[in-house]
């Protein structure tokens, strides 16, 4: 591991289900289904699935996350069935409801496992569209994609200071697009450099009004669990650093230990070279010094983040009390706030991957 000038902080652990499907080898989707006019019953409704079989369209068994369905003032949270007719629904190909063939195929099955009532509905209902999410490249090149508006909000709260959250006490639950990342890319240039980059929705400014924002690729995971045991470096881009007060900066820091409490290192005697560009920002590192933070096969594993609060946070100026601070942006979604805790961090994505020419 990189060896670092430091300071230590001491900070605690995110808590994190493990991951539900891989983004190591497939491409990620984001499906999105939007009711017609005509059909009032229904609601949008949206899931994100690994494309396994690489066919560009959603199997039953490549499900990472579903939002819910309403029909007819019900919400239903389950999907059974998927329409596998490709002339009324482009992006699925079944499994469909089996106990019907006459409508199966172009039949969505969705479930409320709570009073266990389930209801089909015509695939026509809808009209759908999806995006990639993440994609793992070639070697040299790695982009993962995430998509618009999907930043997560919970208010840090002093009587509650165990559970995770991503916001200062009574900040509002809203955020720019500088907060929101469009996509990552960990990029080899030439045969010795490689460039880390975020791309967001809104440009970042050069004073931004928060007391603390920072942009950061971490490696081998963090502290999300399953933590592995060793040093987990990272590089971040910091607003208002201890360091650089009211300015930006680069940074290698290094994870030392998670459990049972997180010991960070940080580099501020070294900045790193760093470029705005015009909807993101980039660092440029020796590509030997990003290999200290692969594995022994010279894989990098890695998630990009965007932070309102400072992993470390505390509830006073005494740091008497401390929070379990998340981002409110990751890519891929390696954290993510539960809808129906406990837990109250789920893991819905694993991380992504890179490795050099």
């Amino acid at each position: 591991m990189k060896k670092l000038s430091v300071f230590s902080l001491v900070v605690g652990l995110i808590l994190a289900g493990g991951g539900m499907a891989s983004v190591l080898a497939q491409t990620t989707y984001e499906l999105y289904a939007v009711a017609k006019s005509s059909y009032t019953a229904a609601s949008n409704f949206q899931l994100r699935y690994i494309d396994l079989d690489g066919d560009g369209k959603f199997s039953l068994n490549e499900l990472i996350r579903f939002s819910m369905v309403k029909w007819d003032g019900k919400t239903y949270t389950q999907i059974l069935g998927v329409p596998s007719d490709p002339a009324d629904s482009p992006f699925t190909d079944g499994p469909c409801w089996s106990g019907n063939s006459s409508l199966c195929s172009w039949w969505w099955w969705f479930d409320d496992p709570s009073p266990g009532t389930g209801i089909y509905i015509r695939s026509n209902e809808w009209t759908y569209s999806q995006t990639p999410v993440s994609t793992v490249a070639v070697p040299g090149k790695t982009v993962v994609k995430d998509y618009m508006d999907d930043l997560q909000f919970r208010n840090c709260d002093p009587n509650y200071p165990d559970i995770p959250c991503s916001l200062p006490p009574g900040a509002p639950a809203s955020l720019p697009g500088y907060f929101d990342i469009k996509s990552a890319q960990i990029t080899q240039v030439g045969t010795g450099q490689v460039d880390l980059s975020i791309q967001l929705y809104e440009p970042i400014p050069a004073q931004p009004p928060y007391l603390y924002m920072s942009y950061a690729w971490q490696f081998a995971g963090g502290c999300v669990p399953p933590v592995e045991v060793g040093d987990k470096a990272a590089i971040a881009v910091l607003w208002n650093s201890p360091a650089r007060p009211q300015q930006w900066t680069a940074v290698w820091s290094v994870i030392e230990q998670c459990i049972p409490e997180r010991v960070i290192n940080v580099d501020y005697a070294n900045p790193l070279p760093l470029t705005f560009t015009a909807d993101g920002v980039k660092v440029r590192v020796p590509l030997a010094d990003l290999l200290t933070a692969a594995d022994g096969t010279g894989t990098l594993t890695w998630h990009a983040a965007v932070r309102r609060v400072p992993v470390i946070y505390y509830t006073d100026e005494n740091k008497t009390v401390q929070y379990i601070s998340t981002a409110v942006d990751y890519a891929p979604d390696v954290v993510e706030f539960n809808p129906t805790p406990p837990p109250y961090v789920i893991s819905p994505e694993d991380f992504a991957t890179w490795r050099p020419r």
